[in-house]
């Protein structure tokens, strides 16, 4: 199985998962890899600017390394050897 594939499943499994995400992961396999990519950037964006207009800041970090954590607990980071 692939990182890709690995990934995907425990996304779709885990219970913390929104709906809107497992809907979005679940309809990777259908598009453009670069298009995704795309997409992704122009909602970071655009959720970027919204923080800004709450006057929350922008720049909002999300430890991707904590959520592999959460779904793979215990393994080596995805992309990195051991």
């Amino acid at each position: 199985m692939t990182n890709y594939e690995t990934l995907k499943i425990g996304i779709l499994s885990d219970p913390t998962t929104s709906n809107w995400l497992k809907d979005a992961v679940a309809k990777l396999d259908k598009r453009d890899p670069c298009d995704v990519i795309a997409d992704i950037e122009m909602l970071n964006f655009l959720s970027n600017v919204r923080l800004q207009d709450l006057g929350i800041g922008a720049g909002a970090k999300i430890s991707l390394s904590a959520i592999q954590e959460r779904i793979f607990p215990g393994t080596p980071l995805l992309g990195h050897s051991t």
